[in-house]
């Protein structure tokens, strides 16, 4: 219903981590996925900290790389419509999960998206936000 009541050359970047939820439906209406990555499938493990110390440096390691690689892609497809997952993760314990609060974490994120976007109507139990003004015209690049 949503995608359907979206302009056909709206860019539309939804933050799941189930591909079902993120890109399947972009792909079924025929519409540009704008990511590296299919979903955030991989967050529910990388949220879950490791009891080993080595372990646990690696996960960090990977979530940082994870949460960069989705701030670069966001922020340089400029998508009209930012679409986020909010919602419970089961494993490997019940926690709140906020996709975009998840990217906004990083503080370059959370600028860019105040600079450039405003919270609008919901899709369902999914936060959207729309694109104010011109596409941004540059983006937040992975660190070094």
């Amino acid at each position: 219903q949503f995608l359907k009541a979206e302009p056909a050359d709206s860019r539309i970047f939804i933050l799941s981590t189930a591909p079902d939820l993120a890109y399947y439906p972009l792909a079924r209406a025929g519409r540009t996925y704008w990511s590296r990555h299919y979903s955030m499938w991989m967050l529910p493990g990388l949220l879950a900290p490791s009891p080993d110390p080595r372990r646990e440096a690696i996960r960090q390691a990977e979530l940082r790389r994870v949460r960069a690689e989705f701030v670069a892609d966001v922020t340089c497809s400029g998508p009209d419509v930012i679409v986020g997952e909010l919602g419970y993760l089961r494993k490997p314990k019940r926690q709140v999960f906020d996709a975009v609060g998840f990217l906004s974490e990083d503080l370059r994120f959370k600028a860019w998206l105040a600079t450039h976007y405003v919270r609008s109507k919901p899709a369902g139990r999914y936060p959207v936000w729309r694109r104010v003004g011109e596409r941004p015209a540059s983006c937040l690049s992975v660190p070094d």
